[in-house]
């Protein structure tokens, strides 16, 4: 990450500077003339403009010019004039002379039109002709660019092209100082002091940035195996003899194509942004430059498809030959040929499957094989030779999947619809061949779980389908499509499965409810469950027709009964049931309608028990009194399925057991228990089963 931000910093800082350039016309290069010691002299604009020759000349150099005293006098003092510390001989600096300037100087009069040199006199000369004066130019440049699209520079079958889309904004100044050397207002030499550059970039946004590639290309020949002679004949046409020569030539061959097509993309979001300040002499560099970024690469997606063709072929010709095949022949045959196509696919450029806006890599190599036969003709002679097809037919043999049953991905299809359906709703989905898959012919399709509407046939490319299933239990499943075979006999075997949540659904209402009054302050109810998600049964009341229903009661998952202690005697009262889970609240069940007595009857027992003693033969019954108000208890029977009959004996208050005398017959045995009083007798209790045996 710190070389990245390291060569980002001065991707910006070559951006900034080369932004700072300023239009102009292409220059033609300097001309050296002549060179010499610690001097050269150069032709600084040789084809547009005449009287452009300039001495570059060091202090040291000037003894060695080839010009007269008189102009190495006036370099001299140029020299002279500069500040000590320049005025050396161990200076390595360098001074410009126009050499039109200097020529002019040891004349009586300056060149004619010398006027258009002159320039206003800023700073005071004293009594010096000639002087030196410091002067800065520069200016300021701003420089924005946000796209960016080129071929890249393949050559051959290999194509390209290279996009991005990225906002950059640049702005500089520069400025340069240098020495003027003037003599009466006219420029004649000047001397580089140093350069100043400042400005700053800025890259803020997103981009994408990719690039494509392709390379295919072809390789083909036929060879002559051999020529059958079959014979010749000759005739007269006029004067003329005539020969035809009849040949059998057989030919082999091969041909081989190949097709890769290569593509990347990334987007980014940037943020970079930065400032430099230099300043330079003609011998070093000093300044600072600072730049911060952020580039955030995001959603790569690549893949690579590779299509190969191998074919190897024999032709079998007639030709006729007008004297020898070099003069004129005509010929007529047959080519059959056997064929391997092979198709290979890697990336994350081949659909979205399940619509969550990710692309899935995929893989793929499968390879068909095929044979088949067209009819050639052709001519050659003193003419170029040439051979033409025509009509003929093709034979898919087999299809293999190179990678496995099912190890080529792209094969399988994608479905898109809903992440969420609802327990015990229809969920639709669609069904599709993924965009890169490589034929044409019509897939059959398996869905699971379950039984699913809709055809299960899609056509490729753009072909999908619509199918539907009813998910009847909530929680997590997947969906799994399958592509089982094309019409030209592929066995695809190629499976997707995607994950979808069956979100909880409204349970089913209860039904078939009773209300029974136990006693004159207690009332039991039961119903029929029909839900299998609820987590609870809600129990509702209002005494009949009269006002709005109140709960009273809850009871849990798969509870079917509840006993109401709170009713008041001798009251008429509507009862109904509702099942509830995280989804809400089902319709209610039917109204039951229960009148309490008017006076209490007692309770009734429960936890009756029957046992059978075989030493004693005897059977005992227990049970639990609930009530405080009985006079008895009634105990009832029924032996092998008989109907019920009241047990001997008396069962008088605060009974809780009864024991029959020995020597029962043996069997099965069922009893039940009832409490009475002068309102009544109450429910029955629970029954208890038994089966007497030695």
């Amino acid at each position: 990450m710190k070389m990245f931000r390291l060569f980002a910093s001065t991707l910006l800082l070559v951006a900034a500077v080369v932004a700072t350039r300023p239009a102009a016309a292409v220059s033609v290069p300097s001309e050296v003339i002549a060179t010499g010691n610690g001097w050269r002299l150069v032709d600084v604009e040789p084809e547009t403009r005449a009287n452009s020759m300039v001495w570059e000349v060091t202090r040291a150099g000037v003894a060695n010019l080839p010009v007269s005293q008189a102009q190495k006098d006036i370099l001299t003092q140029a020299w002279a004039d500069l500040p000590p510390a320049l005025n050396n001989d161990a200076n390595p600096d360098t001074l410009f002379f126009s050499q039109e300037m200097l020529d002019a100087m040891v004349t009586p009069t300056w060149p004619a039109g010398y006027e258009q040199y002159s320039e206003p006199e800023t700073e005071t000369r004293g009594l010096n002709v000639c002087s030196w004066s410091t002067k800065t130019k520069g200016g300021s440049w701003s420089h924005s660019e946000n796209s960016l699209s080129v071929d890249l520079p393949f050559s051959g079958s290999v194509t390209g092209e290279l996009t991005a889309n990225l906002p950059m904004s640049v702005q500089a100044s520069v400025s340069v100082t240098y020495k003027v050397r003037k003599c009466l207002g006219i420029p004649v030499a000047f001397r580089f002091e140093y350069a100043d550059a400042s400005g700053s970039a800025n890259i803020q946004g997103s981009g994408d940035i990719s690039v494509t590639a392709n390379w295919a290309d072809e390789w083909s020949e036929e060879w002559l195996i051999t020529t059958v002679e079959l014979g010749q004949s000759t005739f007269m046409v006029g004067p003329i003899p005539v020969r035809l020569v009849y040949t059998l030539p057989i030919y082999t061959g091969a041909r081989f194509g190949i097709d890769i097509t290569g593509q990347i993309s990334v987007a980014l979001d940037a943020s970079a942004s930065g400032s430099f300040n230099y300043h330079c002499t003609k011998s070093s560099c000093s300044g600072t430059s600072s730049f911060s970024d952020q580039f955030d690469f995001h959603d790569p997606t690549a893949s690579v498809t590779v299509k190969m063709e191998a074919e190897a072929s024999a032709r079998v010709m007639f030709r006729v030959a007008v004297y020898d095949e070099s003069i004129l022949y005509v010929e007529g045959g047959a080519k059959a040929y056997a064929k391997a196509k092979l198709w290979g696919y890697y990336g994350n450029t081949c659909g979205d499957a399940d619509g969550n806006g990710q692309n899935e890599t995929v893989r793929a190599l499968v390879a068909d094989v095929l044979w088949g036969y067209k009819f050639a003709y052709g001519w050659g002679g003193w003419i170029e030779p040439d051979v033409r097809y025509i009509g003929g037919s093709e034979y898919w043999l087999a299809w293999y999947d190179l990678l496995g049953t099912g190890g080529s991905t792209a094969l399988a299809p994608m479905v898109t619809g809903p992440g969420t359906v609802g327990e015990g709703e229809d969920g639709s989905y669609s069904v599709r061949m993924r965009p890169c898959y490589p034929y044409t012919e019509p897939v059959t399709l398996a869905m699971a779980p379950g039984v699913w509407n809709g055809t299960t046939t899609v056509t490729p490319p753009s072909g999908a389908t619509t199918l539907s299933h009813t998910f009847p239990t909530s929680g997590t499943t997947t969906i799994t499509a399958t592509a089982v075979s094309d019409s030209r006999g592929r066995q695809l075997a190629a499976s997707y499965g995607r994950p979808i949540t069956v979100a909880v659904g409204l349970p089913a209402a209860p039904s078939y409810l009773t209300a029974t009054a136990l006693s004159a302050n207690s009332v039991r109810l039961n119903w029929t469950d029909n839900s299998h998600n609820e987590d609870q049964f809600e129990i509702q009341r209002r005494p009949t027709q009269v006002g709005a229903f109140q709960q009273v009661g809850i009871v849990g998952a798969n509870v079917s009964t509840f006993t109401d202690n709170s009713v008041a005697a001798g009251t008429t009262y509507d009862y109904r049931v509702k099942a509830v889970n995280s989804a809400g609240t089902s319709n209610p069940s039917g109204v039951a309608v229960v009148t309490t007595p008017a006076y209490p009857v007692p309770a009734a027992p429960s936890n009756l028990v029957a046992s059978y003693n075989p030493t004693t033969q005897k059977i005992t019954a227990t049970w639990t009194d609930n009530s405080n108000n009985e006079t008895g208890f009634t105990l009832e029977f029924s032996y092998s399925g008989s109907a019920w009959g009241p047990v001997s004996g008396t069962l008088g208050v605060n009974a809780t057991s009864w024991q029959s005398g020995a020597g029962v017959p043996l069997g099965s045995y069922q009893f039940r228990v009832r409490a009475n009083n002068a309102n009544g007798s109450s429910a029955w209790s629970n029954v208890a089963s038994l089966l007497a045996i030695p």
